[in-house]
């Protein structure tokens, strides 16, 4: 099994790939952290305690849990104009257009990663349909705990930059797995991940 790296490098390839297909330019990522780590070790300091516009995207199959996509608001305006093809800066407000091109984005992001570590892990695993909301990255966080009725346990957090023309963001994406259906997926495979 490729390690914790490698996976994700090849989930960032796969993203920005699609990402450069539905923008019609030319998409880069990189990497800034990974974690893989038990959910009472993720660290507050970990996400900047602001307003974000957060993406939830349930997730079932042989692993259920969920996934967050967090962009601070005025990334998550600027990618909005870079979709529809307006000046940056344009937008200040989202409409229910913008929220549903964010969600597709959302969609596009959560997809490719899951495809890679389904691959890797030999499991299936499908993100449900998104919904957006606007909190405190904190409360976002929670919400999706108790959401999944506190067993969500795992945690896979990656930091990264997408960058597309002159517009450069930061996005946090976590998935949140619950551990029994891990251990089950990972016993099927005859595959483990290893915890921090």
């Amino acid at each position: 099994m490729k390690n914790l790296d490698e996976v994700n490098q090849a989930a960032t390839l796969h993203t920005s790939r699609a990402l450069s297909l539905l923008m019609g330019a030319s998409v880069s990522a990189e990497i800034n952290s990974i974690d893989f780590q038990r959910v009472e070790k993720l660290a507050a300091s970990r996400y900047p305690e602001e307003l974000g516009v957060g993406i939830y995207l349930p997730v079932r199959g042989d692993i259920n849990g969920a996934a967050l996509l967090v962009l601070p608001p005025v990334s998550a305006f600027d990618l909005s104009d870079i979709l529809a093809k307006r000046p940056l800066g344009t937008t200040t407000s989202l409409s229910e257009l913008d929220k549903s091109a964010l969600e597709e984005v959302a969609n596009i992001v959560c997809g490719s990663y899951l495809t890679v570590l389904s691959n890797e892990m030999q499991v299936r695993l499908i993100e449900d349909i998104p919904n957006l909301r606007m909190d405190m990255t904190g409360a976002l966080i929670n919400q999706i705990i108790a959401d999944l009725t506190k067993d969500a346990e795992l945690v896979l957090a990656v930091e990264i930059t997408f960058r597309v023309a002159t517009f450069k963001a930061s996005l946090y994406l976590t998935f949140f797995f619950k551990t029994a259906t891990v251990e089950s997926g990972s016993e099927q495979a005859g595959r483990s991940w290893t915890l921090k």
